[in-house]
């Protein structure tokens, strides 16, 4: 009655009934929530990604010297759920801190027209040794490669934006022994060589010659020179490919930056398909994973023999003409990018191959021709990939770690890891060549180089080249990695392992 009078404090408002089921538990209240991932917040973690390498107080840096002796800094560092949160799919990945813009303008190069003719005389083919040439001319030549293939046309895409691209890419490589720059552009040149020989640039789209390119430049971007079997090794497990995984998404954040700005023309549908394409194709690059191309490349072939009856093709078909590399504009298949509609390419009259198979085919050969090349030139490539083999493994065992076997200078030579490496790959060359006839010529110089490697040993092949300095030098801080994922456990590896993954074998480049 009180409280009806106005007298005494104003009357609560009922309580509305909650159903026990949807009441929460006073410790559930107090709960805080969850926050949102960096990846789907504001600009400030987009912009984290834009800087140059800065070393950090909680992680070490990486004191890097060059072949033209310039230092470089960088800490690494792998995303996890401590800290900042892992990327949209729960995979952690290796990271760069950044405090600045990632692409700063600078201006393209000059061009030294002696050298550019140089390299246009061998450009069509694996003669081309791009440790002959300046960082400078090795830009031009890769852009070199992107207009030949008529992707400024075509595509519509400024050569300006393929020069901040290159420049780009070229400012995020380390100078590593072997990972490097140098590396890159031969991968790059390499693969186009091998699409114009195999006749698959003639029945390429546009867009997957350009996505082929792409995977070409950035499938080792920032590589840190050490394996994924060392990161493994130095911390907590983690999902597979983290190597390739952080090439992929860096290269699409270069890309998607706004001083580059390669990607504008495409739309949505378009993008998500060349950026499927392109991260499947670096992803092939794992060693881990050459079981499994190893079967893919059997398969497609006993598939071709199966559909021409056993029979055997009457040999390799010749070069593709001018008329077949460079395919009539007209037809929609070529002007179409990544078209569902043409899901397979002919390898032979006999049979064909998913074009996405292929392109990773491709690849995976390019990212391990050296011993495909000139031997001159595969004998430099064979000092520098074990000087970073034997650089990792001087620092696992400078960290208690276990040696990894290809990278224990005290038990390999590097003649042996040649030798055991080509015992190793020689398969999966052999493979693709029967897929692709017109490629038998070019991997048939791998026995050549395997015969040359009986004439020499370590002492004379060091005495030849020269062997390159440490690198990384004594306490170099590996890249160490966090991860909370529960999934990698031993019968997940034994699992990947049945599939055909390849954790180690003679000689196997990391």
């Amino acid at each position: 009655a009180a409280h009806a009078g106005g007298e005494g404090p104003a009357a609560a408002a009922p309580a509305r009934f909650t159903s026990p089921k949807r009441r929460m538990s006073p410790v559930r209240g107090q709960k805080a929530s969850k926050p949102k991932p960096p990846w789907l917040s504001s600009e400030a973690h987009h912009k984290s990604w834009n800087a140059p390498l800065t070393p950090s107080a909680s992680m070490g840096s990486l004191n890097l010297h060059g072949c033209e002796g310039r230092p470089k800094e960088a800490s690494v560092r792998l995303e996890t759920s401590r800290g900042m949160a892992p990327d949209a799919f729960g995979t952690p990945r290796i990271l760069h801190e950044r405090t600045a813009p990632a692409v700063v303008v600078s201006p393209w190069p000059e061009r030294c027209e002696s050298e550019f003719a140089r390299a246009m005389r061998c450009v069509e083919s694996l003669d081309f040794d791009p440790l002959t040439f300046d960082r400078d001319d090795l830009a031009h030549v890769l852009l070199e490669l992107f207009v030949r293939v008529g992707i400024p046309q075509r595509l519509g895409i400024p050569v300006p934006k393929l020069q901040r691209f290159i420049l780009a890419v070229r400012d995020h490589m380390l100078d590593h022994p072997y990972h490097n720059f140098v590396h890159v552009v031969d991968v790059t040149h390499t693969v186009y060589v091998l699409a114009q020989r195999s006749g698959l640039f003639a029945q390429m789209s546009d867009m997957e010659r350009f996505g082929l390119l792409v995977a070409g430049m950035c499938h080792d971007l920032e590589h840190p020179g050490v394996s994924n079997v060392s990161l493994t090794k130095s911390d907590v497990r983690y999902k597979h490919s983290t190597l390739e995984k952080h090439h992929s998404m860096r290269a699409f954040e270069l890309m998607v930056d706004n001083e580059v700005d390669l990607l504008r023309n495409l739309n949505t549908t378009k993008y998500y398909a060349f950026r499927r394409s392109v991260m499947d194709i670096i992803l092939a690059t794992d060693m881990r994973r050459h079981g499994e191309y190893v079967a893919k490349a059997e398969e497609y072939l006993s598939e071709r023999q199966e559909r021409s009856g056993g029979e055997e093709s009457q040999g390799p078909p010749g070069p593709p003409s001018e008329d077949e590399h460079c395919a009539d504009s007209a037809n929609s298949l070529c002007s179409e990018p990544l078209s569902e509609t043409r899901t397979r390419v002919s390898s032979s009259p006999g049979g064909s191959v998913p074009i996405q198979v292929a392109l990773e085919l491709l690849i995976k050969v390019a990212d391990t021709s050296n011993v495909l090349k000139a031997g001159h030139v595969a004998r430099k490539w064979a000092v520098r990939v074990t000087d970073e083999f034997f650089n990792q493994g001087d620092e696992e065992r400078m960290r208690g770690l276990p040696v990894t076997p290809t990278c224990d200078r005290e038990k390999q030579t590097r003649v042996g890891l040649q030798k055991g490496f080509i015992g190793f790959i020689r398969p999966f060359f052999q493979a693709v060549a029967a897929l692709f006839p017109r490629l038998q010529q070019t991997v048939d110089q791998i026995d050549v180089v395997r015969d040359m490697w009986d004439s020499y040993d370590d002492a004379s092949l060091e005495e030849e080249v020269g062997a390159f300095p440490d690198y990384a030098g004594p306490g170099m801080p590996m890249p160490t990695i966090e991860s909370d994922d529960e999934d990698c456990s031993a019968e997940d590896g034994e699992r990947r392992q049945s599939k055909g993954a390849v954790a180690e074998a003679p000689g196997l480049p990391s």
